[in-house]
């Protein structure tokens, strides 16, 4: 048996990737909704987020991937003003939810490509 490390040494998520296909188009959405830009070329584009975590829209060659992220979700300050937004900004939303283990209010948006994204509030 592989002993473990004595702490774990990671920290936060440095960054996340979707594969989206028009990153013009998945930049002024994310962009929309907050997300500050600090990368864009015609192909890809970079958000980063608090905490120095960095979401990557990456243009897809040929089919995407698309649907449930599952791995992948934000937290903001306020999940209902938040779900507002995001459906201004052209987003699929899903009505709100609270989270039975956090009691965390949250919903799910769907961005122009079919990323389905979990919005969560933050832990009281």
């Amino acid at each position: 048996m592989t002993e473990l490390p004595a702490r774990d040494e990671a920290k936060v998520v440095g960054r996340g990737a979707l594969c989206v296909s028009d990153v013009s188009r998945a930049l002024a959405f994310y962009a929309a909704l907050g997300l500050r830009v600090v990368l864009q070329q015609p192909h890809l584009a970079v958000f980063e987020l608090r905490g120095g975590t960095h979401l990557m829209l990456v243009e897809a060659t040929g089919a995407h991937p698309r649907g449930p992220v599952t791995s992948f979700g934000l937290v903001v300050e306020d999940a209902s003003a938040y779900r507002e937004r995001a459906a201004a900004a052209g987003a699929g939303v899903s009505p709100e939810w609270v989270d039975a283990r956090t009691h965390r209010r949250g919903f799910d948006m769907t961005d122009p490509d079919g990323h389905v994204v979990s919005v969560l509030g933050p832990l009281a």
